[in-house]
């Protein structure tokens, strides 16, 4: 096995971070306008929701990224 691979393993990509709790409690609640249906999508950086915008009353996707990727 490679040297490289060993480093590789070790570090964590963000598709490694455990996101699906986070993603599946949000599904029921109000984000902003948006009332979260389901999960509708992952990805290395974003979760993917079907919600329902309030305002115009509509079904959309909507992206969240993952919080470990925020910038403070």
């Amino acid at each position: 096995m490679p040297a490289h691979s060993e480093s590789a393993r070790s570090a964590m990509s963000p598709s490694d971070v455990p996101q699906r709790d986070w993603a599946d409690e949000l599904v029921g609640r109000t984000l902003d306008q948006y009332q979260i249906l389901e999960v509708i999508g992952r990805g290395g950086m974003a979760v993917v929701f079907k919600a329902i915008q309030r305002g115009p009353n509509r079904e959309v996707a909507l992206k969240v990224m993952y919080p470990a990727l925020r910038l403070d």
